[in-house]
């Protein structure tokens, strides 16, 4: 989807909200393919927070110039997709012992992002295969930092159930990445760095 940076730059700024939903649908439509690559199914959230971001961004001035909007999309977007894997798989991490990537602490490094790429791919791999209502616990609690008070209230359960389906999924997840971690050292080829494929 093409779009006109100055007039819609300009709309934006006088709080055009039909604007805010076309700038909307061009960053879904330019970076929701590598947003799922990398963030799975939370990628719709940063997504949103993408957008929050460029309106605030257009609106405090920080993109004064209309030609300036696109690269400004850009650059905030591969540094929100940045923030979130390495805010993800730090969630991963919580449920699941993974190895650390040698590099980590640097922020450019090729390697360490796909590192945590794969970390985190593997992690929510594992949590698709809980049942329905442990996974919809699991990804709110840990991925999205939700209070156990919201999750209970908004799924109806008591704080009893709550804390004993989410101690079981958190056993399961780690049972099941050990298992499969165990399994790819033995088959050759099937180890990689920092983290572990999961079976076909």
């Amino acid at each position: 989807m093409s779009i006109q940076p100055e007039a819609l730059h300009l709309r934006i700024r006088k709080g055009d909200r039909r604007a805010e939903e076309e700038l909307s649908l061009f960053l879904r439509n330019t970076f929701r393919k590598d947003y799922l690559k990398t963030l799975g199914p939370l990628a719709d959230d940063y997504l949103q927070e993408l957008l929050i971001q460029v309106v605030q961004g257009i609106r405090q001035n920080k993109v004064e110039h209309p030609e300036k909007l696109i690269p400004y999309c850009r650059s905030l977007a591969a540094n929100i997709r940045i923030d979130g894997l390495r805010s993800a798989a730090s969630a991963a991490r919580r449920l699941v012992p993974l190895e650390e990537g040698k590099n980590r602490q640097s922020s450019g490094n090729i390697e360490s992002e796909l590192i945590l790429a794969q970390q985190l791919d593997t992690v929510l791999k594992l949590i698709e295969l809980l049942d329905p209502v442990s996974g919809e616990i699991i990804r709110r609690y840990y991925f999205e930092d939700q209070s156990a008070w919201r999750i209970q209230s908004d799924m109806g359960l008591t704080e009893v159930e709550f804390r004993g389906r989410k101690g079981r999924a958190v056993r399961k997840l780690r049972d099941d990445h050990q298992a499969m971690a165990q399994k790819w050292r033995t088959i050759p080829g099937g180890r990689q760095s920092g983290g572990f494929k999961l079976a076909a």
